[in-house]
């Protein structure tokens, strides 16, 4: 059950992804060009990096390891798959001078999202509860009271 639990989460997440990204471009198409739709290609390469988000923000779940490496994990694996993905598809010249712009194009869009969103969740308290690190050894305990079984 935890796996189907999983896979619903990162689909779901990852559908929630798709439909604001293809917003997102619909709004800045529709101010700069007179875009009316896009390929159906074109929308399963934004719903398949959508789900590779998805599923990268599940590194998040693994408290025991420090979160600025599970950020530089979530990172590379965004970077690599969002490189791989696009320049396959050929949305990206295959070039080192095209490719260097858009992984520092994409660098800025991650440390801004990061820089917004890591403050709001420590803010609500969400960081502190479900996101903070953990060692190992150290898993929260529930609060069990004493109860003598033997009077």
């Amino acid at each position: 059950m935890k796996a189907l639990k999983l896979i619903r989460r990162v689909f779901v997440r990852g559908c929630a992804l798709t439909a604001l990204i293809t917003l997102f471009m619909f709004l800045i198409a529709s101010v700069g060009s007179d875009l009316n739709g896009i390929t159906l290609t074109q929308y399963l390469l934004i719903f398949a990096f959508s789900m590779l988000i998805s599923l990268s923000g599940e590194i998040y779940a693994l408290r025991f390891i420090h979160i600025l490496l599970r950020i530089l994990v979530q990172y590379a694996a965004l970077l690599i798959s969002f490189l791989v993905l696009f320049i396959k598809t050929g949305k990206i010249a295959a070039n080192a001078n095209s490719i260097l712009i858009y992984i520092l194009l994409f660098t800025l869009i991650y440390a801004v999202v990061c820089g917004i969103l890591f403050p709001v969740l420590r803010a609500v308290g969400y960081y502190q509860k479900n996101l903070s690190y953990l060692p190992r050894a150290e898993k929260p305990k529930a609060e069990q009271t004493y109860t003598n079984r033997y009077s």
